[in-house]
């Protein structure tokens, strides 16, 4: 599950921008039982989401400045939390295509193992 709750740190991106391992795994075992595309597609989606996010957050450590909420404590997981949101919207819209190629590749790749494992 993803924690809303957690402080983002000097270290890296706050606790709810990590991938969650645990479904990872999940999907992964999901898929090779035979989940449908449509499924694979959500996933891919997840990770493209995922994706866009953490590009958005770099980009946006490289500018100088304030940044989009000044420098008010806290403005930092009120950014993250922007980041997140257009990550999702973004990821939604397949404007980037990354969820679309991911799925067909993880689709064929099961498909050819269950080809093999005939």
């Amino acid at each position: 599950m993803i924690d809303d709750t957690a402080a983002p740190t000097e270290l890296g991106p706050p606790a709810w921008n990590q991938l969650d391992t645990a479904r990872l795994s999940k999907t992964r075992e999901d898929l090779e039982s035979g989940q449908s595309f449509q499924e694979i597609l959500e996933s891919a989606r997840q990770l493209e989401s995922y994706f866009i996010s953490t590009l958005l957050e770099r980009m946006r450590a490289t500018l100088p400045g304030e940044g989009l909420f000044g420098s008010a404590p806290g403005s930092n997981v009120y950014e993250g939390m922007f980041d997140r949101a257009m990550g999702e919207h973004l990821a939604k819209t397949g404007q980037f295509g990354l969820a679309e190629t991911i799925a067909r590749q993880v689709a064929r790749q099961v498909a050819q193992n269950e080809t093999l494992n005939r």
